[in-house]
């Protein structure tokens, strides 16, 4: 409504006497800067937005008899129709915006509601395996240990010279490794099998241990990092640094989870899918989810080393 005092008038118009015209609109409260309106405008689509006073004042211009205008602090007893209103604004919103229909908008709430419900299952499960953790004598020199004797975990073929090519890129490359495990175990692992030390430019963005004075784990890092928030808006401010001004991104994850890991950042991105097994029954959701799909412990596509300039 770029013209409020327009509507007003209109409104005055064609009521009946003794009729009465409802509405709801954005008041100025009192204290609020200027910049805090201009914040808040750009959010929105109105020109602008009156106090209560100037409101009062179109109303009299349109002949309306103003009993009362002041700021009584409380919301309006139809704020709970209004709140309704919005939800259902937001819904068709969504729909038209999107092009989907019923059926599919349903299927998303869906899948919301179930994600509401898995979470805290999966906090608490995350939370008891911690709590045994933490029982045993856990310390920095005896993960190492564990790692060195473990001969089940391999670097994908491949990888070992995807990380060199981006770590002597110049421009270096950066590479952010996001793993719902314990980043600890990731970076000793890699400090092992690695023919190079990391550089700078690679982050593991993981849960973490923490470890007292003497090396010892006496507790687990928060908040947690699961399968359902592996997000950008996860990243610490370090790594968002790394992101600042790029404009391309390579994804690679082995669970359809990982196709998020991207989302929060502005670029253009190509996701690569490892389906390690039960892969005729998860193609379907892997090709929906990513652009290239490797299969059976397959190496790093040659795509991924093209998209790196190599």
């Amino acid at each position: 409504m770029p013209d409020k005092q327009l509507i007003i008038d209109q409104a005055a118009r064609i009521v009946k006497p003794g009729g009465k015209v409802m509405f709801t609109d954005w008041i100025e409260g009192e204290g609020l800067s200027n910049p805090e309106a201009q914040r808040f405008l750009s959010l929105m689509t109105f020109p602008a937005i009156p106090t209560v006073k100037e409101y009062a004042q179109m109303l009299e211009k349109a002949h309306f008899e103003v009993e009362v205008a002041e700021n009584s602090g409380r919301f309006s007893p139809a704020m709970d129709s209004y709140v309704h209103m919005l939800k259902l604004q937001a819904v068709y919103d969504t729909k038209k915006l999107l092009g989907w229909d019923d059926e599919a908008y349903d299927k998303l709430i869906s899948d919301f509601e179930f994600m509401a419900k898995l979470v805290p299952i999966m906090h608490e499960w995350y939370g008891q395996v911690h709590e045994l953790i933490l029982k045993e004598y856990v310390t920095k020199d005896n993960i190492a240990s564990a790692v060195s004797s473990c001969k089940t975990i391999q670097v994908r073929d491949g990888m070992v010279d995807f990380l060199r090519a981006c770590q002597t890129h110049d421009p270096v490359i950066p590479v952010i490794i996001m793993s719902a495990g314990l980043g600890d175990v990731i970076e000793e692992f890699l400090r092992q099998a690695l023919p190079f030390p990391l550089q700078e430019s690679t982050h593991v963005v993981s849960n973490r241990m923490v470890f007292d004075e003497t090396g010892r784990l006496v507790n687990f890092s928060e908040p947690l990092l699961h399968m359902f928030n592996k997000t950008a808006a996860f990243f610490p401010e370090v790594t968002k640094k790394l992101t600042e001004g790029k404009q391309l991104c390579l994804l690679m994850g082995d669970g359809v989870g990982d196709a998020t890991m991207a989302d929060g950042l502005d670029v253009e991105t190509l996701k690569v899918g490892f389906l390690n097994e039960k892969v005729e029954q998860r193609m379907p959701e892997f090709q929906q989810k990513f652009d290239i799909v490797v299969t059976g412990d397959g190496p790093v596509p040659e795509e991924a080393f093209k998209a790196i300039g190599r």
